[in-house]
């Protein structure tokens, strides 16, 4: 795939386990990568331009509560792993020396789930025009570190809410498609990879395509009863279109969307909880919003071996157009780890 505009262009897309592995193979056999598409040339590949590290640069953008996907709970690991999600902590007890402490087995509350990771990249396309437009070294340190690390976090959050499948087997899991997920079991029937703790709680209005207060103040309720106070700090409303929450009336004929002040980085909110918007919710599953804590509810897991940006410029296809190409590239999973932190609001 080739971008032939004289203009900055970035993409980001996926790649299992087995393509990783073709893909460095022919690396090694001086097979130059460009996108999704291998050239052959003469030159060597790309040299690594910088020791930066794209998990450190997504680390700092979730400190700005930019996006859903950087809120989310970012730890690094290498391979395939199970995570034990804490539902909650069983309270302590009293006892006497004759009287001694026993394990709850029958109140378990830290659940096991597998987090798979697939490889994801970020690709950003300069030209030569763009580059004598700007300065130097600070506009492609801008490239190399903000803008591919971004990139990457906007391809996290779209496999959450939109693209990505039930189990998180080609990136990450879906939260809306998140009920439909079936573990995976060996020919004995026994589990060997657990892909849902339990179902995700659903509101479903009456209206056709709207919202009514109703159905926010039932979602809220659910969420606060089935949740510990910890898990209420950091609650958000995650919205595809705003006026899906603007134009809910409360009992007063008032917008339960209370503005924020956006110079000042406050959001709107909601029953004074912030909403912030994401790209796509998943085509034809009615969703309205999301109330949920994306630190309790959702894990992102970012390898901790290859996770840096590469400057691809002298290659033969880059020196014949002048023009420069950034590659951001790791591998990741994600996984919901604790449904009781997502209510889900569905429209009729």
């Amino acid at each position: 795939m080739y971008h032939s505009k004289e203009e900055l262009f970035s993409s980001s897309f996926l790649f299992n386990q087995k393509g990783e592995k073709k893909m460095e193979n022919k690396i090694t056999q001086k097979v130059e990568v460009r996108a999704n598409q291998p050239v052959i040339t003469t030159a060597d590949p790309g040299q690594l331009t910088m020791p930066q590290i794209i998990f450190n640069e997504i680390l700092k953008i979730g400190g700005q509560k930019t996006s859903v996907a950087a809120m989310t709970n970012i730890f690094q690991s290498d391979g395939n792993l199970k995570f034990f999600a804490d539902l909650g902590v069983t309270p302590a007890g009293f006892y006497t020396e004759q009287n001694p402490p026993i394990a709850q087995t029958n109140n378990l509350n830290l659940k096991e789930i597998h987090i798979i990771k697939n490889r994801i990249a970020s690709v950003i396309q300069t030209s030569k025009n763009w580059v004598s437009l700007t300065m130097q070294p600070q506009s492609e340190k801008h490239v190399e570190e903000y803008l591919l690390a971004k990139s990457i976090l906007l391809g996290i959050e779209d496999k959450m809410f939109n693209s990505g499948d039930a189990e998180g087997k080609t990136g990450l899991q879906n939260v809306i498609l998140h009920n439909n997920a079936v573990d995976g079991t060996n020919f004995e029937g026994k589990v060997i990879a657990r892909h849902k703790i339990e179902d995700i709680s659903i509101v479903t209005g009456t209206g056709v395509g709207v919202l009514a207060y109703k159905d926010l103040m039932d979602a809220y309720i659910k969420f606060v009863n089935q949740n510990l106070p910890e898990n209420l700090n950091g609650a958000i409303w995650v919205v595809e279109d705003i006026s899906k929450l603007a134009n809910v009336k409360d009992d007063t004929g008032a917008s339960v969307l209370k503005f924020g002040n956006k110079a000042q980085g406050i959001p709107d909110t909601v029953f004074g909880i912030p909403v912030i918007k994401t790209e796509k919710f998943t085509e034809g599953q009615k969703v309205g919003t999301i109330l949920m804590n994306p630190k309790k509810a959702y894990a992102v897991t970012v390898s901790e071996q290859r996770n840096q940006s590469t400057k691809v410029d002298g290659d033969t296809i880059q020196s014949l157009k002048g023009g420069t190409l950034y590659v951001g590239d790791t591998y990741v999973g994600g996984k919901v780890v604790n449904p009781r932190a997502i209510v889900i609001v569905k429209t009729a």
